[in-house]
């Protein structure tokens, strides 16, 4: 059965409310009407089983049948420092990352980053609206955190609060990331851009606490180390 999706704000006790294009999606696309039964997610790691009781417009109110945990098979939480890459390729970052499992994705400006979008409000938007279609169709549960963007001194910040921080750096004086990755509940990942962190950049991460780490001999494009870096994290 396909999966739907509602935010937690929208669910009460015994209803849920569906609104906007996945209402289109239900009633259009795949012509469910009043009496038929499908299921939704929170994004939180709740699914319902729900029946569609009233179709208003753009609204549907459904009663909820049933609700139940759903199956998150990751190691550890991670949250994703991610510098926005060029050509588009945040969505590509998003889409993976929410299949892997990411909990939390921050997008963050550094000294070499060439792209910095404009609207972020529309931007964040566009990229929630990926990391859910991406939950549907990967069968996950959890929508991750898109933050809003912050520059990298800001972010490193954060870097207390993670069991594992990592930065991916490749240098002589970086440990291959695989000898990194070890039993814990939180970590968390920064990827640059394409020109990579700034030495003063990578610095301060370690003073911070960060682990530099790297891929090995490649260097690999800013998504593709992002998506690497999930992967063993947490598969």
């Amino acid at each position: 059965m396909q999966l739907f999706y509602t935010p937690p704000e929208r669910i009460s006790e015994n209803r849920l409310e569906i609104n906007g294009e996945e209402v289109i999606h239900i009633t259009k696309s795949l012509r469910h009407k009043v009496g038929d039964t499908i299921k939704v997610l929170d994004g939180k790691g709740t699914e319902y089983t729900v029946m569609i009781k009233e179709h208003r417009r753009d609204n549907l109110v459904c009663d909820i049948i049933e609700k139940r945990s759903g199956v998150i098979n990751n190691k550890r939480e991670l949250t994703l420092f991610q510098a926005i890459p060029k050509q588009g390729k945040m969505d590509f970052v998003i889409e993976k990352a929410t299949e892997l499992g990411v909990k939390r994705i921050v997008p963050i400006i550094t000294k070499y980053s060439v792209c910095v979008p404009g609207n972020e409000d529309n931007k964040l938007r566009h990229w929630n609206n990926i990391a859910v279609s991406a939950m549907k169709q990967s069968m996950g549960v959890i929508v991750p955190k898109i933050s809003g963007l912050i520059n990298f001194n800001i972010a490193v910040e954060e870097i207390k609060d993670f069991e594992l921080p990592i930065i991916a750096h490749n240098d002589s004086n970086s440990r291959y990331i695989r000898e990194i990755v070890k039993d814990v509940k939180t970590s968390a990942l920064f990827i640059g851009p394409e020109g990579g962190f700034s030495e003063e950049e990578v610095k301060l991460a370690v003073e911070k606490g960060a682990i530099p780490a790297s891929f090995g001999v490649k260097r690999l494009r800013s998504e593709t180390a992002a998506i690497a870096g999930c992967a063993l994290l947490l598969i």
